[in-house]
């Protein structure tokens, strides 16, 4: 890094210029004593859009929206103390999820070493610990900018949210930032003697599949590993993370996992190699390693403690998924390898979605709609170049292999952490990254009651592109098994929500109470303001048993 002529700044303004140089361009968040000024600084300089939200795990699951739709440092802001400590769901989701996120906090002076002074102290870093969550403080304001490049690329490099904690003691005293902007993205490559065995794997084997995680979105290798399958005769499939990110390839099985249709585990199961990129390899994916069967395994990661756990892999590749992804391909095309043949065609996705439908799962049309067919005449309907986000519940298990969307930045998960609610967030964060695409948020009634006043969030920033499909059986279906279990009635678990038309209404959009599916093909939906379908669907039907 070349250094050259400091520029000299007050803190409350070296705070935005370090984020407009870091690419940084939007920041949701809620204002206290700590994070005020320099929002205030970088809003009036035109550094920084702030998107106000009415609860800090939002403004956090907000900019992991953003960071998975673009690709880019999502960056949320909250105060010290309550501030920080309202945002720890969210947090440990987006840890959980891998989601690259920056949050700027003040500094809390407590620890186990210090006395509690006013009663907003905590012992932030120690609780940032717990959540796995990188902290890092600046305890002096000589120390702001390499310590914000040391937080910024931590989270670019990990995949994972980094706190950085500022005092307000410093904000009026004077910073002297270099010139330079430093690239924080990962550098990593994988050893030469990595890269051999691979290729001397994949060119052995005859039923190859390449899976694709999270850690290849982010690296952005897609295409790199579309040629690779190419070459090597290889099918493609993905994470759940990763869902859709090869989408419309031939090659293409789809989802990897313990939701994958029947047809797809059947041919995962007889590969004999599975080359993994960016993938946890979690028990989800492999079922806790049944769904590869006999095949041997080579795993891509940047982060070491995140080998496989169901059962190590035969070969590990410490690296960036696109850097070892062109790795690979130079050694394949320097030995002069043979183009394998191509293998047989992937399950389509009307047999997928016949399969689906197929399974008999006990539906009554007299309880309410089916949810699957729910998702199928979504996918019809809902415009083409959509962004799906899920929150998290019983009803999202087939959603990812019946509702498409153009790739893997244009479909957001929201179940790192198996916590219902955090799914607004991340619609608040997709539509603000992209306000000229519609976005559709897939939740349950009781993930939408517990954010539904981000409902503001979306009246304040203006976002018109934002759908809401709430799959609303009135209750907390996943729990009816615990009941019925003991021999109790299910009363105690419903909770109608509001009239949700009406809600609608009072921030600014528009609502339907949709009980048919036909109603669904009337939508539309590009009204102002957020658009709700209050989709009231049987609660007797559980999607996870069609998976």
């Amino acid at each position: 890094m070349t250094i050259q002529t400091a520029i000299a700044l007050r803190g409350f303004e070296a705070i935005p210029e370090l984020l407009r140089r870091a690419g940084v361009d939007t920041v949701f968040g809620l204002l206290g004593g700590s994070n005020t000024a320099w929002v205030a600084q970088g809003v009036e300089a035109g550094h920084i859009e702030f998107i106000r939200t009415r609860h800090e795990e939002t403004a956090v699951t907000a900019a992991a929206g953003y960071s998975r739709a673009t690709g880019r440092l999502g960056v949320c802001t909250t105060t010290k103390g309550p501030g920080f400590t309202n945002s720890i769901n969210a947090l440990i989701a987006a840890t959980r999820g891998h989601v690259p996120l920056l949050h700027i906090t003040g500094e809390s002076r407590i620890s186990k070493a210090k006395a509690l002074g006013s009663s907003q102290e905590v012992d932030q870093e120690g609780l940032a610990g717990i959540m796995g969550v990188g902290y890092f403080t600046v305890r002096e304001a000589s120390e702001l900018e390499e310590t914000f490049w040391t937080a910024a690329r931590a989270a670019l490099r990990s995949g994972q949210p980094q706190i950085l904690s500022v005092s307000d003691r410093w904000l009026d005293e004077t910073v002297d930032l270099s010139s330079a902007s430093p690239d924080p993205r990962p550098d990593l490559a994988p050893d030469l003697d990595s890269i051999t065995a691979t290729i001397d794997e994949l060119a052995r084997a005859e039923r190859p599949i390449i899976l694709a995680g999270w850690g290849a979105v982010l690296s952005g290798c897609h295409d790199q590993l579309v040629e690779l399958a190419e070459l090597s005769g290889a099918r493609l499939a993905n994470s759940l993370r990763a869902n859709r990110f090869f989408s419309g390839h031939p090659r293409d099985l789809g989802l990897c996992g313990s939701w994958s249709p029947q047809s797809v585990r059947e041919i995962i199961n007889d590969a004999d190699l599975v080359l993994s990129f960016g993938a946890s390899l979690s028990k989800h994916t492999t079922e806790a390693g049944a769904i590869f069967g006999g095949a041997k395994l080579a795993q891509c990661e940047t982060d070491e403690n995140a080998k496989f756990f169901a059962s190590s892999p035969d070969l590990f590749l410490f690296g960036d998924a696109r850097i070892a992804a062109d790795a690979l391909l130079a050694e394949w095309k320097r030995r002069d390898l043979p183009t394998k043949p191509a293998p047989g065609p992937a399950p389509s996705r009307a047999s997928v979605r016949d399969t689906f439908l197929g399974i008999d799962l006990r539906h009554d049309p007299a309880r309410g709609l089916d949810p699957r067919e729910v998702y199928v005449a979504l996918d019809e309907v809902a415009p083409a170049d959509r962004i799906v986000v899920t929150d998290n519940g019983r009803f999202i298990a087939t959603i990812p292999s019946l509702l498409d969307a153009r790739d893997a930045r244009s479909w957001i998960v929201g179940n790192a952490y198996g916590s219902v609610g955090l799914g607004l967030g991340a619609a608040i964060g997709a539509a603000t990254a992209h306000r000229d695409r519609p976005v559709l948020l897939m939740t349950g009634d009781g993930g939408f009651a517990m954010a539904m006043h981000e409902l503001d969030a979306i009246r304040q920033a203006s976002l018109d592109n934002v759908t809401i499909a709430i799959i609303n059986d009135q209750l907390y279906g996943s729990d009816l098994k615990y009941l019925r279990r003991h021999g109790l009635p299910d009363t105690v678990l419903y909770q109608p929500l509001p009239d949700l038309v009406a809600l609608a209404a009072v921030y600014g959009g528009t609502g339907h109470l949709v009980t048919s599916i036909e109603q669904l093909r009337t939508i539309d939906f590009s009204t102002p303001g957020p658009t709700l379908l209050d989709i009231r669907v049987d609660p007797e039907v559980n999607v996870r048993e069609a998976v």
